[in-house]
């Protein structure tokens, strides 16, 4: 049997001392383990947060670069698009400007050609105006010398009631100024006798104006009488196929024997009580 080896007390307090240094050694070894390790994930997180940090900054950067390149783009493309709008509005605007042009020279085309129609027109109408008067005046003449050959026609008879002795009868009898050597005017038919002549004027439509004229003419006569009336008592008288009421009374407020045509037949229109001839 072994046998058993008793420690004396400075062996074991020895022992006890040693393993406390061995213990304080192991804790001094595990705490600057710990402080290591400590250390390095203080140095790892750091690096991470400044790795994290720079990688905020950097994705920063980039969104804003991609922003601008987007910004830029946008830009870009809205100018494009007004450029390519400007170049359709100034295709639009010289389409509508050459259309208004077109438009403009075909309105004065027309223009040019109705002005020209309306001026030829206006030249057919003045000389159909023209043709038209100068037939209407060859109508009223012709129609006015029928109707002085009608009542011309032994128109002295119509007056046997009368003490005039018409015995014949003169048409378009001039009268002439002998101091101006040229014509005034002209009697449509002159009666006379011995001691009494009649210048009568004679009309298709006898109006007012040509009473008024017969006037004039009558003075004119009574200044410059014809061979036929010098010498001899001068009357006055008018007639006509168509004769206005004014004209007639006019007529016989004057003292001019009124002439009236029906047909074919001649004779002296009713005169008023208060009637009586002028002696020019």
């Amino acid at each position: 049997m072994a046998r058993t080896r008793l420690l004396t007390y400075r062996q074991l307090h020895a022992l006890i001392q040693e393993s406390a240094k061995e213990h304080s050694l192991r804790m001094k070894q595990a705490d600057e383990e710990h402080s290591l390790r400590m250390k390095q994930a203080d140095d790892e997180h750091s690096l991470r947060m400044k790795q994290t940090h720079e990688e905020f900054v950097q994705w920063r950067k980039d969104i804003a670069a991609e922003y601008e390149r987007q910004r830029l783009e946008r830009e870009a493309k809205l100018e494009q698009e007004r450029q390519e709008w400007q170049a359709r509005e100034a295709k639009l605007e010289q389409e509508r400007q050459a259309k208004l042009e077109q438009e403009r020279q075909e309105w004065q085309a027309r223009e040019a050609k109705l002005e020209q129609e309306r001026q030829a027109r206006k030249e057919e109408l003045l000389q159909w105006q023209k043709d038209m008067h100068k037939r209407i005046g060859q109508i009223g003449r012709t129609a006015g010398a029928v109707v002085e050959e009608i009542i011309a026609s032994r128109l002295w008879e119509k007056f046997s009631d009368f003490s005039y002795g018409f015995e014949n009868a003169f048409q378009y009898v001039p009268v002439y100024d002998t101091r101006n050597k040229k014509t005034l005017t002209d009697i449509d038919i002159l009666l006379f006798g011995d001691t009494h002549a009649m210048a009568v004027e004679v009309k298709s439509h006898l109006e007012l104006e040509d009473v008024h004229f017969h006037i004039w003419r009558m003075g004119k006569v009574k200044e410059f009488p014809p061979a036929q009336a010098q010498g001899r008592i001068l009357l006055g008288a008018v007639g006509g196929a168509n004769i206005d009421d004014d004209a007639r009374h006019r007529a016989q407020e004057l003292g001019f024997f009124v002439i009236e045509l029906s047909g074919y037949v001649v004779r002296l229109a009713d005169r008023p009580p208060e009637f009586r001839p002028k002696i020019w």
